[in-house]
């Protein structure tokens, strides 16, 4: 992806740009566009229906520089509910000396929480709210006429968040 730009994922309709969009938001905040987790449960079909597993890892970088990598494991329980673990970590240093990229050469700091719930919550601290991504990074189809069915007080409120201006707003 482009560092200092804007970028953009175009393809024909129904070629899996929007799963593709999916997947990426599932790895940071444990939700997607078209199928949201509850407080407790991922949806059972966040995994395929012959499959009783399935794993990915994500890897973003900040402002100044730090690298994170947020990884998630999702089983199918006999039940057919989902188990979900959230694993998040900062990469500090490449321990190998050289210049090939490969996360298992850096030395890890954990962020993990004690649970699903607070990883995804650090996640969030450090790269903004799920709703704020998907509203400002990511146009869903059908989805772009969000901003102005905001009343004026969410408007108000989402650009704050948006600019890092909360601090406007914090009496001291």
């Amino acid at each position: 992806l482009c560092k200092n730009g804007m970028n953009g994922l175009i393809a024909p309709n129904s070629a899996g740009k929007s799963t593709f969009i999916d997947i990426i938001t599932f790895l940071l905040y444990s939700r997607m566009n078209r199928v949201i987790a509850n407080r407790k449960h991922v949806q059972p079909d966040i995994i395929n229906i012959h499959q009783k597993k399935c794993s990915g890892v994500v890897y973003f970088s900040t402002s100044s520089n730090e690298i994170y990598m947020v990884e998630k494991q999702v089983s199918r329980l006999k039940d057919n509910n989902i188990k979900l673990v959230s694993n998040f970590y900062r990469l500090l240093e490449n321990v190998s000396g050289d210049y090939e990229w490969d996360s298992r050469k850096f030395t890890r700091e954990c962020l993990t929480g004690k649970d699903r719930l607070e990883t995804d919550k650090r996640v969030s601290e450090i790269i903004g709210t799920y709703e704020d991504f998907v509203f400002h990074s990511l146009f869903l189809q059908f989805d772009n006429q969000s901003f102005r069915k905001m009343s004026p007080k969410e408007r108000k409120d989402f650009m704050y968040r948006l600019f890092s201006l909360d601090f406007l707003t914090k009496q001291h």
